[in-house]
């Protein structure tokens, strides 16, 4: 009897590179770039605001984005996402006056880094890891 482990990989999307993120080839749109921040009342860190200045803020990001779509691996893993705006607004939580970025898409900044066990895909691709042993009978 033997085991082997199948990890079949699904890929999600391509990362950009940081060089076409200082270029601004991002689909022509406007957009911040941000890590995933587990916080109440807000769901990322701004690290670049929509004018391409420095920031540490916390802000809330709705619409499409990684916090909906990626498995919570990714997310703690430390990533940073260029989010693509279509509105931004005042968010008001806790007493406080922030913002809130509504998004049609995202992007992740290469490399990907992974907090798994088995971290074996390419740091240039998006790849979810669907890890399975199989054992056969001899």
């Amino acid at each position: 009897m033997y085991q082997r482990i199948v990890i079949p990989f699904t890929e999600i999307k391509d990362v950009i590179a940081k060089t076409a993120v200082k270029r601004r080839e991002l689909r022509g749109k406007e957009y911040i770039i941000c890590k995933w921040e587990a916080t109440t009342g807000y769901n990322f860190q701004l690290i670049q605001d929509e004018n391409g200045r420095r920031s540490n803020k916390l802000c809330l990001v709705t619409g499409p984005n990684p916090e909906n779509e990626l498995i919570y691996d990714f997310l703690i893993a430390n990533n940073t996402y260029v989010l693509f705006i279509i509105e931004k607004k005042p968010y008001h939580f806790d007493g406080a006056i922030c913002v809130e970025y509504i998004v049609d898409g995202w992007d992740v900044l290469y490399p990907v880094k992974r907090d798994t066990l088995f971290n074996i895909t390419p740091k240039y691709v998006l790849m979810d890891e669907l890890i399975s042993i199989e054992s056969d009978a001899e």
